[in-house]
């Protein structure tokens, strides 16, 4: 018994484990969820987008506008110093060393001049007045290039620019440098409280784009969620419930889509009762005439042999009748399996139908009923020739069956060279016009009575419509009651899987 038990949780535990893991696979597979990430990564991204340029925006602005602004005011500074002959004699120029004080507490910075051979002129911290300048960008600049660099991380910016004496045609251009470092701190504070800003915007509009997801996501799925509960409601078995859902589109095109399944549902459940409650009924008529038969033998012993004899063949008849019905169904549910059970070979169509009104003949003459055939060429096709002969068979002994005394029935063979068409046309009693739609159904007559005095079961029309559609052909029927019915048979020559000919 403990053992049991074990088991028994065992068994719960391994179920309730697959049971999670198919919640698990259902959720990582809804519709909801894969909106939910859709919108949540398009919005982060747009958001880490904007993000990125709004920084990077904010501080290369900021920091070029302050450094552009130092270099035009300090490129001013390189023309005073030079026609104000600063550089060899700065004694003589005092506003020039004034200007540039001026100018380093502007830029909260640190300006120095050095004449042709680097030598520093002027220091607006005075502290390295008088001796050489070793500087790569102070090299570069006496050569005349320039060169601007700036420094993110220690907050400062340096510039180099040659001090250009454009007089001067026959000597050295070049006379001396000027180097500033200024302070780009201020800026830096503004970029970096910038960023802050920006980081809560982004944390709000994160949040806002979550609760956006969220609540998308949940009104996107609604009308999934009812076609869901309709499909189940479905699925217990209430099939007169149309689906109703507004909103999308496209979900009212699913929506009409499904009703219009359930309404092929309900009538193919309606047909198959009907085909259930009919195939009952006839196959419980002749066992219930057999048995009404023997009873009467039973309780008349002595009955003369003829009277035997006459309940005997009464009983055949019924039991033939009974086989022919199973015999059709059974040759109905072969027809069902369509093209696994097709077996094509090139066949004769004039040989077949002359065979077909040969095997004919005598019922059409116990009934006194004239049968032509007649053949405009000789056509082959592509067919499985025992169920071709079958639906053929079952269409020309209809026409016999249902013809009057003396009547006739011409059938009739053409071909366009893509189909062959077969014609049978009788002079008979004709169909009702609202009995047309309903001929090529099963087990549906038109005149029950003369149906069952001519052996019929009412499956010969439902054969001969299931034949020719395997063979993905057409089947059409015209008449008028009293004169006559004509069925059209309309077949491809090639045969090719899928609907078309080939």
């Amino acid at each position: 018994m403990a053992e049991k038990r074990e088991i028994n949780k065992t068994e719960k535990s391994s179920a309730s484990a697959s049971g999670r893991a198919g919640k698990l696979r259902r959720f990582l597979g809804s519709f909801r969820l894969r909106l939910f990430l859709t919108i949540l990564i398009t919005g982060s991204v747009s958001i880490a987008a904007m993000y990125i340029t709004a920084r990077y925006v904010c501080s290369n602005t900021l920091i070029d506008k302050r450094v552009d602004m130092a270099y035009d005011h300090l490129n001013k500074m390189c023309v005073k110093i030079v026609d104000n002959m600063y550089i060899g004699n700065p004694q003589n120029a005092p506003q020039i060393s004034s200007e540039l004080s001026v100018a380093a507490s502007l830029f909260d910075g640190r300006i120095i001049v050095a004449d042709g051979g680097l030598k520093i002129v002027y220091d607006s911290f005075s502290a390295e007045e008088g001796k050489t300048m070793v500087s790569t960008e102070a090299i570069k600049a006496i050569r005349g290039g320039q060169s601007r660099y700036v420094s993110i991380e220690k907050e400062y910016a340096e510039l180099s620019m040659p001090l250009i004496d454009r007089d001067n045609t026959d000597g050295e251009p070049y006379v001396g440098v000027l180097f500033a470092k200024i302070s780009l701190e201020d800026e830096i504070v503004l970029v970096n409280n910038m960023e802050k800003f920006l980081l809560v915007t982004v944390t709000l509009l994160s949040l806002v784009l979550l609760v956006i997801c969220f609540l998308s996501s949940m009104e996107f799925a609604k009308p999934f969620k009812k076609i869901e509960e309709s499909i189940s409601h479905v699925s217990d078995g209430y099939l007169d419930e149309l689906v109703t859902i507004g909103g999308y589109s496209e979900v009212e095109q699913l929506s009409d889509t499904f009703n219009d399944m359930l309404g092929r549902i309900e009538q193919l459940e309606v047909s198959r009762q009907e085909f259930v409650s009919n195939v009952s009924h006839e196959l419980k008529t002749p066992i219930t005439s057999i048995k009404v038969l023997a009873d009467s033998l039973i309780t008349q012993p002595d009955s003369p042999p003829e009277v035997y004899r006459e309940f005997l063949r009464d009983i055949n008849e019924e039991i033939d009748r009974e086989n022919k019905i199973i015999t059709d169904l059974l040759e109905l549910v072969k027809l069902d399996r369509k093209e696994g059970n097709m077996h094509l070979a090139l066949c004769n169509i004039n040989a077949l139908l002359e065979k077909i009104m040969k095997r004919l003949t005598p019922i059409a003459s116990s009934l006194s009923v004239e049968i032509v055939f007649e053949s405009y060429r000789d056509v082959s096709a592509m067919v499985d020739e025992v169920k071709m002969s079958l639906a053929l068979t079952n269409l020309i002994e209809n026409s016999i069956k249902y013809n009057k005394e003396n009547g006739r029935v011409k059938v009739s063979l053409n071909s366009d060279g893509k189909y062959f068409s077969v014609t049978i046309a009788d002079t008979g009693i004709g169909i009702p016009a609202d009995s047309i739609d309903r001929i090529f159904e099963r087990f549906y007559r038109v005149d029950k009575t003369r149906a069952r005095e001519s052996g019929g079961t009412g499956l010969g029309l439902a054969i001969a419509r299931s034949v020719v559609l395997m063979h993905n052909g057409a089947i059409k029927v015209e008449s008028v009651e009293g004169e006559g019915t004509t069925f059209i048979v309309s077949v491809p020559m090639s045969f090719k899987a899928g609907g078309e000919p080939a």
